[in-house]
């Protein structure tokens, strides 16, 4: 326990954006927000790049990754569009 999993199928992305996350922007580091009660969910375990995603509902949901790019590209490769980064 203490492991939290949350699944975003592929179909409910709309767009993807690399974005610099701060330590202490979003409320700290950890699990942050909620997708169903806020819009919105942060999961960061560091500051530096990460990857949002923009889902069908007009949320959004950002993780801290070591490589933002590959993500981008692997979706974009599945048809999902990249925005311009955004922060």
């Amino acid at each position: 326990s203490g492991l939290i999993r949350q699944r975003v199928r592929r179909e409910r992305i709309d767009s993807t954006a690399i974005v610099c996350l701060s330590a202490w922007s979003g409320g700290g580091l950890g699990y942050k927000g909620s997708l169903r009660l806020l819009g919105w969910a942060r999961a960061a375990n560091r500051g530096g790049p990460g990857l949002r995603l923009r889902l069908d509902d007009r949320r959004s949901y950002t993780v801290s990754v070591d490589d933002p790019q590959g993500a981008v590209d692997a979706l974009t490769v599945l048809g999902v569009p990249q925005r311009a980064n955004d922060e």
